[in-house]
């Protein structure tokens, strides 16, 4: 008998107890200030729902070594087909990685070059659904105000290398490059923590066109007063590359639930 409504409920309070253990923070530039020894988050962490299916993000990193800026961190993507029999998980992303961090201007909290030792991103498949490969890469990240309004941005590129067989064609629908992009504090009110992010990246024969590779918003709505509700996402993308089985398949999606 299936039960999807409860196994929902209860990723949904698994996700919530994991969050509410890291500090506090929120999408790229939840990293500012954090503390070592102590897992935070790191990527956005969401379950959002809506066409083709259910998608599931949780991601943290750790600072192992106390004063020394290497940092493991691990991002988890699921898609999940709820309205299917059985409801199965279409595809899994699993990313774990190993960067060393380089604080800008005098140990800055909000400017830094992180250098990627390694970065592996699989699907955990078998035969032709394997996807599989490692990157090595640079990624500037600075925080800045433009009036009242904050911006984070950060800029990404890599060089990738390991593929397994069925894999080699990534680079063509995921890029070589990751820009990303987040407002905050352009609602005021109660609703001042509100952020759009906005995260793109090339494809192409040359891996470089941005018309050729996804794009992706997400808009949180955060409440003030409210620290311990979710925030509400609404999430559009476009494009190809949003998950390594389909990454060679353009497509449009929309998606809203909760932010943790």
């Amino acid at each position: 008998m299936k039960l999807p409504f409860s196994a929902f409920c209860a990723l949904l309070l698994l996700v919530s107890t994991l969050v509410m253990t890291a500090a506090p923070a929120f999408a790229y530039r939840d990293e500012i200030g954090d503390r070592p020894n102590v897992l935070t988050r790191y990527r956005p962490i969401y379950v959002i729902a809506g066409h083709p299916d259910t998608k599931i993000q949780i991601s943290f990193k750790m600072q192992p070594i106390e004063n020394t800026p290497l940092y493991v961190g691990y991002t988890q993507q699921m898609l999940w087909e709820l309205r299917k029999p059985s409801d199965p998980m279409r595809d899994i992303n699993y990313a774990p990685e190993l960067f060393y961090r380089w604080r800008m201007g005098g140990n800055s909290p909000t400017e830094w070059l992180d250098f990627g030792l390694i970065e592996h991103e699989s699907n955990g498949q078998a035969g032709w659904n394997t996807r599989s490969w490692d990157r090595s890469y640079l990624r500037y990240f600075r925080q800045f105000s433009l009036g009242p309004v904050l911006i984070d941005a950060s800029a990404q590129a890599w060089a990738p290398y390991g593929y397994d067989e069925m894999s080699s064609q990534l680079p063509q629908y995921c890029g070589i490059y990751e820009g990303v992009v987040t407002f905050s504090h352009f609602v005021g009110g109660f609703m001042s923590d509100t952020d759009l992010t906005v995260r793109f990246w090339g494809g192409g024969p040359h891996y470089i066109n941005p018309g050729l590779g996804g794009q992706e918003a997400t808009l949180r709505l955060r409440f003030g007063g409210q620290k311990f509700l979710p925030s509400l996402v609404a999430q559009l993308f476009n494009g190809y590359g949003e998950n390594l089985l389909d990454a060679d398949r353009r497509h449009f999606s929309w998606r809203v639930g909760l932010g943790f």
